[in-house]
């Protein structure tokens, strides 16, 4: 059992503590455990993963170096990686930008200690939107904004290792957003020996976490194994009211068929519900103090009278309960790795990415007859009684914010051929990602409580029964990525010249439907006045991104390095929305007002290492 920051935990999560310990110690009478949890059972590698795609791995001791925060590395261009250990000794609740922080080029913040909260991370100047992010090589930044949610991934006890590439992604990287760098987070394979693993951590704030694990050890004639973890996390806000609560799943299995032949497959499940901190500008941050956020108690609704105007109007700031940010998202991914010739592998690696969730401030003033005509096109002439009084004269507190609901399956498939000093990859990435973004609202009863915190049910609907929406825009979004390297290997592996060429490829296919929410009539010129109407664009973007890299090594314990590479990210499927004042409705067609192009970057990374016994020093 770990106790963090126990200074003023709950009696009940203290209990909840000591009945998970006397639990712990009846499992471990009844199940016969073959080992303890040794280090070298998940012991990290320095060489490219055997099975997974675009993933690297560590053997020997990753743990001996900076407490695991350092890990000698043998690339031709910047990285820096993060082991199991190190993450161990960090508390249980943490995210994946807390493991990263101390990492060099690396700058980040985080709402809270806990993690639960997410935050930001920057890289070289590059934000997390303009980075790369890969989980067992899936990639997971939005595919619509690429935004990131560090909270959402692997639980810390299941995660081996996260590494940072501070320029260049890899050639085989899967992103078509990533101009400044990449990170990869890799869940731990199930051990080879059966074990359960409680764990409970109490502390301030209410902070309270369980965590389960069970591994089955080795069977089927010790090909198989599998491990399954479930989490339950909470904690309240280190200022104002509310907090968070966090449900997380993990679950993997590897099958060696032999030595030749592997399969790996992953899912990380992950439910959350988190109060939002209020967002302040330096002037309010002077004006109210350090303490200010959002407000404690709901307004209220006003009487309901027949004939007369009841205008409610949104408190500033919000109520706690109806600023939230609820989501849910699964991330499941199946690997293998196959031997096709003596010096031939085949890697196939189908993966899929779910997510649902909304946020920001939910708390809304609806009027009454703020409807969009389904039958005019026009935004007037619809009106919904929505407080019960008789007459549509009113403006009332709902609860309406922006939902988003990805789908996102993808594959990628690699061949990797061994040719003298000569190591060549050839591979194709694909994914069709999506991506519906929508506005509803429901009901705030009397005590500021949405009757759906998800806005998946009981949504407010439109005189003629279909739904009210802020927003309702669908972007499909296909894109693959032909690769190819080659790494040659030279003097007896003194040195490493690698040769790599990517080519991405996205179309953005945007559809807006119309909605109460948009486009106005100042560019709407082919009918001022009407609402936004159906319209549809499509682009395509696409580029080459060459890289080239050396590494030498000066003697046993010096090598230099230089790497230099294009990147390359899409434009964000917001630049085609009605809100941001770049659409124009002519003749009924939208007609983009600047013509949005995709950004690149070109990353050169020069650097030295020195790796002895008693010191790790690089500079880049």
């Amino acid at each position: 059992m770990s106790l963090t920051n126990t200074s003023q935990p709950k009696l009940s999560a203290i209990a909840r503590a000591v009945a998970l310990t006397l639990a712990t110690a009846a499992i471990g009478t009844a199940v016969a455990q073959t080992a303890t949890d040794k280090k070298d059972d998940q012991a990290p590698r320095a060489k490219e993963d055997t099975v997974r795609l675009g993933t690297i791995t560590i053997v020997g001791q990753g743990d001996k170096l900076g407490a695991g925060q350092i890990l000698n590395e043998d690339t031709v261009k910047g990285r820096s990686t993060v082991t199991k250990d190190a993450t161990e000794k960090d508390r249980a609740t943490g995210n994946s930008y807390q493991a990263l922080s101390l990492l060099p080029g690396v700058n980040t913040f985080n709402h809270d200690a806990t993690g639960l909260f997410g935050g930001g991370l920057n890289v070289r100047g590059f934000d997390a939107t303009q980075l790369g992010f890969t989980i067992n090589g899936v990639p997971v930044n939005d595919s619509g904004s690429y935004s990131v949610f560090p909270q959402e991934y692997s639980d810390m006890e299941n995660t081996c290792l996260q590494s940072v590439a501070q320029g260049t992604p890899d050639v085989e990287s899967p992103h078509i957003g990533a101009t400044g760098g990449s990170v990869s987070v890799i869940t731990c394979d199930p051990i080879d020996t059966r074990r359960v693993r409680v764990t409970q951590t109490v502390g301030q704030l209410n902070l309270s976490r369980t965590f389960v694990r069970f591994d089955t050890g080795r069977f089927a004639n010790n090909m198989a194994k599998t491990f399954i973890s479930y989490s339950h996390s909470q904690a309240d806000k280190w200022k104002g009211p509310g907090g968070a609560k966090r449900d997380h799943i993990d679950a993997a299995f590897a099958l060696d068929i032999n030595p030749d032949n592997k399969i790996v497959g992953v899912v990380n499940y992950n439910k959350a519900v988190n109060n939002n901190y209020l967002t302040m500008s330096l002037t309010q941050l002077a004006a109210n103090g350090y303490s200010w956020d959002l407000s404690p108690t709901f307004g209220g609704h006003l009487p309901p009278v027949n004939g007369a105007a009841q205008r409610e109007a949104s408190q500033s700031p919000a109520f706690y309960k109806l600023s939230q940010n609820p989501f849910e998202n699964a991330v499941a991914s199946l690997s293998g790795s196959f031997r096709l010739a003596e010096n031939t592998y085949l890697k196939v690696q189908p993966y899929l990415w779910y997510g649902y969730g909304t946020g920001g401030a939910q708390q809304r003033a609806l009027a009454e007859t703020s409807f969009l005509n389904t039958t005019t096109g026009r935004y007037s002439g619809a009106a919904r009684d929505l407080n019960g009084d008789g007459d549509t004269l009113d403006t009332v507190i709902v609860a309406n914010s922006s939902v988003t609901k990805t789908n996102r399956p993808g594959i990628t498939a690699e061949l990797n051929h061994t040719m003298g000093n000569h190591a060549l990859k050839l591979g194709i990435w694909y994914e069709r990602a999506q991506h519906k973004q929508t506005g509803p609202a429901v009901a705030v009863d009397a005590n500021g409580n949405p009757v759906d915190e998800w806005l998946r049910t009981n949504h407010i609907t439109r005189p003629d029964g279909s739904e009210f929406n802020s927003r309702n825009w669908l972007t499909i979004s296909p894109a693959w990525q032909l690769y190819a390297s080659d790494s040659w290997s030279f003097m007896n592996d003194r040195g490493i010249l690698t040769v790599g060429l990517r080519a991405p490829e996205i179309t953005r296919k945007f559809t807006n439907y119309p909605s109460e929410g948009g486009i106005t009539s100042a560019n709407n010129t082919s009918n001022p006045g009407n609402h936004p109407i159906f319209y549809q664009i499509e682009k395509k973007y696409h580029d080459v991104l060459p890289q080239i890299g050396a590494r030498f090594n000066i003697d046993r314990e010096q090598q230099v390095f230089a790497n230099v590479g294009k990147n390359f990210r899409a434009p964000p499927n917001f630049a085609f929305a009605p809100t941001n004042g770049n659409v124009t409705i002519t003749n009924g067609v939208a007609v983009l007002t600047g013509d949005v192009k995709a950004e690149t970057s070109i990353n050169t990374d020069i650097g030295y290492r020195l790796q002895t016994k008693a010191i790790t020093f690089s500079a880049t």
